[in-house]
């Protein structure tokens, strides 16, 4: 069914069921006409996008099948065709030229009807669609004798009609878009002007709209006018609650035909008949009036969305707006704040709403707290922080990798560096190492390889600076790779293998590696829950993994003192960490710490590791200990009088802050 049309050009296309109604209201117009000539009335009453067009269509249809050259049907929509403050003449030109090119009588008819409009003494019509009625007449009214009652010119036309046979059926539709005063003249006009015999008048209206709208010319009498006018009313009947869902998941089934987008029709249904979707919709307006919408909208974002999430959500957005914004008000809000602490959706702030859009979010949101709303790599759910504004918007944050890029940088290794290379000059790089790191990714892409994490190592080697911003997202991810990739066990063997060999990577991702692998478990955090394989490997090779893992850090770590580039805290924690397994390396690495603590550049960096000033450059936290059971009580002593012995007044003012932080840090026992 299309939409798009306020009404159903083919019968046959009946998906509400209206062509068993529109049969029997035909049959009853028909028998009267054929039996009388009397005028008659007929309303088909319903609210605005019950279907009434559509009903009007289905009786034209079904008259005119009839072949019948007694039947004349004229359409008129005063709401397009009348001048305006006008309608009577509109209404009677349109009468006149629908008759005047048929048979003979008819075209007296016309001739007559001219006469009468002239007989009115209106204005000639010069609506800019009425060029041809306006000639059409010029012939007839200059022909016409001035002197003629509208009396006797209506008796004439009344004659004719009858001698005519002809059976003239007037459709009116769109009475509901007219003024108030228009709908008062329109059906002046019904009862007094142009009420002839054989003339049968079906109307489309809103019967209390109309009445509404007569009421204020006629003292609140508007249902007792129309009861004098409209002789049978029908009212629409309402749409039955299976065509109703019928009709909005065929729907739904040619867009995304059209569209090429995917949506899961149990969980859809499941919101449609269990938690309150329907109920938005109630009549065929609502429908094209949401399709419409979700034509134009999806398109733009459906690869970036979830989209049973986004066409729940559009429901919400039309028929509850004020509801709509209230909610995203107060959970953008609540994403910034992070207080969510008793679950995502609070009662007194969505029991606001009303029902239809609670029942819809709380079947769309989690119970569970703000922290553990992260949704499934590949669904992009609303309530996930990172896809959130996305259904606002309609756009991907600037600083999100688009789905196509994400979905190549998997499948296509010949990709992978142009993509990360795009995505670090556009600023999306940490959302594409957020995106690896989730656990799900085994879930859709089962064929990834290790590929991926040798080109992130390479990668971030030869990129510093950008391993020093997303050093904490680069590991995460490549160790979840590792971790949730099926072959896991081999995947985590090759890894640690990489420490074997002096060329197989250059080494600078590997210290912070093996810095985060030894931090996080000496802290019990992370690894021994989340990746226990990645956790046991490490711990039954330990030694040999750290005989392995020491020529790197060698290399590295003497590069990084002689050429005094300090990426992050990672080099000094693991040179510290190593200290205590000195039988297994060159005691150069005592030495090097003695040449160290004469070098303010290295002093400098390992102090801002290991504290954080606040706005007024004091001591605001302490970020970790000196580790006191790793690091020889000697160098920590060394080390901190080397520190008391620097002359503020030589060094600048963002030096001289951290060095005063860092030994009242020392003072106060906070540092040991």
């Amino acid at each position: 069914m299309d939409l798009n049309n306020d009404k159903v050009a083919d019968i046959n296309d009946d998906n509400l069921g209206r062509k068993e109604f529109a049969n029997e209201i035909t049959k009853q117009l028909l028998y009267y006409a054929n039996h009388n000539s009397s005028g008659l009335t007929l309303s088909i009453n319903g609210e605005w996008g019950s279907g009434k067009s559509t009903l009007l269509s289905f009786i034209k249809k079904i008259i005119e099948d009839k072949q019948d050259k007694r039947y004349k049907i004229i359409e008129f929509n005063p709401w397009i065709i009348y001048k305006e403050g006008n309608i009577k003449e509109s209404f009677l030109i349109h009468f006149a030229l629908s008759l005047k090119d048929t048979t003979s009588k008819s075209k007296a008819i016309s001739k007559r009807v001219g006469n009468y409009i002239d007989a009115f003494q209106w204005v000639k019509y010069i609506h800019p669609l009425a060029g041809d009625i306006q000639s059409g007449l010029k012939n007839i009214t200059d022909l016409l004798s001035k002197n003629e009652s509208i009396t006797k010119i209506k008796t004439d036309i009344e004659a004719l009609l009858k001698e005519s046979n002809k059976k003239i059926f007037i459709l009116i539709d769109d009475i509901d878009r007219l003024t108030r005063s228009e709908i008062v003249e329109l059906f002046q006009i019904i009862s007094l002007v142009a009420d002839f015999s054989n003339v049968f008048y079906l109307i489309a209206y809103d019967k209390e709209i109309v009445a509404n709208a007569i009421n204020n010319q006629y003292k609140d009498k508007g249902f007792d006018y129309l009861e004098k006018i409209v002789q049978i009313d029908y009212p629409v009947p309402p749409i039955k609650k299976e065509t109703l869902n019928k009709l909005f998941f065929d729907s739904l089934d040619d867009l995304s035909k059209e569209l090429k987008f995917k949506y899961d029709k149990i969980v859809l249904k499941s919101l449609w008949d269990y938690h309150g979707m329907n109920e938005y919709f109630t009549s065929l307006r609502d429908y094209k009036r949401y399709f419409n919408s979700l034509k134009f909208r999806l398109p733009i974002i459906h690869n970036d969305i979830n989209v049973n999430d986004f066409i729940a959500f559009e429901a919400i957005r039309i028929f509850d707006n004020v509801g709509y914004n209230a909610f995203y008000l107060y959970y953008s809000s609540s994403l910034r704040r992070r207080n969510m602490p008793e679950g995502i959706l609070k009662p007194e702030e969505i029991n606001k709403l009303n029902q239809p859009t609670q029942d819809i979010l709380k079947a769309i949101f989690p119970k569970s707290s703000l922290y553990a709303i992260r949704s499934d790599v590949n669904d992009k759910r609303i309530y996930d922080p990172q896809f959130f504004e996305r259904y606002f918007s309609l756009l991907r944050n600037e600083s999100d990798i688009s789905e196509s890029d994400f979905k190549e940088f998997i499948k296509r290794p010949e990709s992978r560096n142009n993509i990360l290379q795009s995505a670090t000059k556009y600023n999306r790089l940490k959302d594409l190492l957020n995106r690896l790191e989730d656990e799900s990714m085994s879930k859709h892409f089962s064929q990834y390889d290790f590929n991926i994490i040798t080109i992130l190592i390479t990668f971030f080697n030869n990129n510093p600076k950008e391993f020093q911003e997303y050093s904490t997202q680069a590991s995460n991810a490549i160790i979840s790779l590792l971790c949730n990739a099926n072959n896991k066990q081999e995947y985590i063997k090759s890894f640690f293998l990489t420490f074997k060999s002096p060329d197989s990577f250059p080494s600078l991702v590997h210290i912070y590696l093996f810095h985060y692998i030894r931090l996080f478990k000496k802290d019990n955090r992370l690894f021994i829950n989340r990746y226990p394989e990645f956790d046991n490997y490490y711990k039954n090779n330990f030694e040999q993994i750290i005989g392995w893992f020491i020529p790197h850090f060698n290399n590295s770590f003497q590069s990084m003192l002689r050429d005094k580039v300090y990426v992050n805290e990672c080099p000094f924690i693991v040179y510290l960490y190593l200290i205590n397994y000195s039988q297994l390396f060159n005691s150069e690495y005592i030495r090097a710490f003695e040449s160290l603590k004469v070098d303010r550049a290295f002093i400098l960096f390992v102090i801002k590791q290991l504290i954080t000033l606040d706005k007024n450059s004091e001591l605001d936290r302490v970020e970790f200990q000196f580790i006191p059971d790793i690091l020889p009580e000697q160098i920590r002593y060394d080390f901190i009088n080397v520190v008391r012995q620097i002359v503020l007044i030589e060094v600048d003012n963002i030096t001289a802050a951290y060095i005063k932080g860092f030994l009242k840090a020392v003072d106060s026992g906070a540092i040991k």
